[in-house]
């Protein structure tokens, strides 16, 4: 623990959902010297009440020489990834996946590749298996059925090769539904308990869609629990190895709110193909990091309904559609 509290870290993506909590989480803990990379036009909401206990850098993951500037400043002991591009509907533009997600990557691998770092943690997505019909494995082949997809998927193989060309400790973790304080508004569950704390209704496309929801707290412990770990594992999913449906969250946040609205099944607005199955085999994390998540899903519900009630304002604007990824 000495090492996240005294040593320098580096965050990518700490403006959003993932990055944010996980900036705030090692804050909490006593870490010193918590590094963030932004760029100029970077949106700070999610960090303000931690911002004076941050030191910032502004560079942009598509210009490697900010990136090698950056990095040679900080020299980092933990490095962890978590920008991304292509997590919510209105990030659709493939060349933007592709220049963030996999050149991004790339940048900042090659930007670090000569600093001594104990870890490299590397955010993926369960969005890079595809669609299977059982629990999803680390050692599955990858059949990305979307450009975000296919992106993480790229990322995540890139980080393997300089692992292996480097000797380096880099792990992708693969995260599956998360959800908490911070969630982008326009998501399914900051989608639900809004619409149960302070409107009437609420429309649903797929009421039968299955996740692995993820409490981001949890998240948070298994990415730190691997970046101390003398072990080590190229991948790891981060998900409870538990599938829930959509009609399923909302049964449960009504549960908590007390309340009763009307729910309307609407038809999307592009076809989707629903998989049964979409959940991770946990096995990994059990047997090599001795781990598994700690926070049910109601509990993980109704922690983020409270913090919904207090903070009100970050969802402020309404709310016109749900997504899952």
């Amino acid at each position: 623990m000495n090492d996240l509290i005294k040593k320098p870290i580096l965050i990518t993506g700490s403006s959003g959902f993932v990055g944010s909590n996980l900036a705030r989480h090692l804050v909490k803990l006593g870490a010193r010297q918590v590094n963030v990379i932004l760029r100029k036009s970077s949106d700070t909401e999610r960090l303000k009440d931690i911002l004076p206990d941050l030191k910032i850098h502004y560079a942009d993951l598509g210009d490697f020489r900010s990136l090698l500037k950056a990095a040679e400043k900080i020299v980092p002991y933990h490095i962890f990834h978590a920008a991304t591009y292509g997590s919510y509907p209105y990030q659709s533009d493939d060349e933007l996946l592709i220049s963030t997600n996999v050149t991004g990557t790339l940048n900042l691998l090659k930007a670090v590749s000569g600093i001594k770092y104990r870890s490299f943690i590397n955010i993926g997505s369960s969005s890079e298996y595809g669609i299977m019909n059982r629990s999803m494995r680390e050692s599955d082949a990858l059949c990305p059925v979307n450009t975000y997809g296919v992106s993480k998927a790229a990322a995540s193989m890139l980080a393997q090769s300089f692992a292996a060309k480097f000797n380096k400790n880099i792990t992708t973790v693969r995260i599956f539904s998360a959800y908490g304080p911070y969630e982008e508004k326009g998501r399914l569950i900051p989608s639900v308990i809004n619409a149960f704390l302070f409107k009437n209704e609420f429309s649903v496309s797929s009421p039968d869609a299955v996740r692995d929801f993820i409490y981001i707290e949890d998240i948070a412990d298994l990415i730190l629990k691997i970046a101390l770990s003398d072990k080590y594992a190229p991948v790891v999913n981060l998900g409870t190895g538990r599938q829930y449906r959509v009609n399923d969250v909302i049964s449960i946040v009504s549960e908590l709110t007390g309340r009763h609205i009307r729910v309307k099944q609407v038809k999307p607005h592009y076809q989707r193909s629903e998989p049964e199955v979409w959940r991770a085999d946990m096995t990994l994390a059990r047997t090599i990091f001795g781990w598994k998540a700690g926070i049910p899903l109601k509990e993980g519900l109704s922690r983020t309904i409270e913090w919904i009630r207090d903070h009100r304002d970050f969802y402020k604007d309404n709310i016109q559609s749900t997504h899952l990824k």
